[in-house]
């Protein structure tokens, strides 16, 4: 469960830097 959470925040975080 943690690494499904954590996946999901890198993949958010990671589409606001792509789209910065």
């Amino acid at each position: 469960m943690a690494d499904s959470l954590l996946s999901f925040g890198v993949e958010k975080l990671w589409d606001l830097l792509v789209r910065v």
